[in-house]
């Protein structure tokens, strides 16, 4: 998801087409919309100005937990900020939260 417009990146493409990846957290979240998974910005505001008032920017999903193995099945997988309030800019300098992206967090069973 690329500003609430579903977009295959190329690379995320070759991973899972090529490679044989899979992504940890659309395994268990499939509806894109629903689900987006968005990792980033934690400090930029949604607005509608970027690409000529067409894609609010910059909330994207630009994290991701790869995997290829038989052996493993995620039998959990989310975004995870903390339990602190995050402070969109100017006021980010209050946050407690050491980065500009959220994490993904996936738990795997071995199989």
């Amino acid at each position: 998801l690329h500003g609430n417009w579903k977009f295959q990146w190329p690379t995320t493409q070759i991973l899972q087409n090529e490679a044989g990846m899979k992504d940890s957290y659309r395994e268990l979240h499939p509806e894109v919309l629903e689900n987006p998974g968005i990792t980033w910005s934690t400090v930029e505001k949604m607005t509608s100005t970027g690409w000529s008032w067409t894609i609010p920017e910059p909330q994207d999903r630009i994290d991701y937990i790869f995997y290829r193995s038989p052996l493993l099945f995620p039998i959990q997988s989310y975004t995870y900020q903390g339990h602190a309030t995050v402070y969109p800019k100017p006021f980010h300098w209050k946050n407690d939260y050491p980065s500009d992206h959220f994490a993904v967090i996936t738990t795997f069973r071995l199989m």
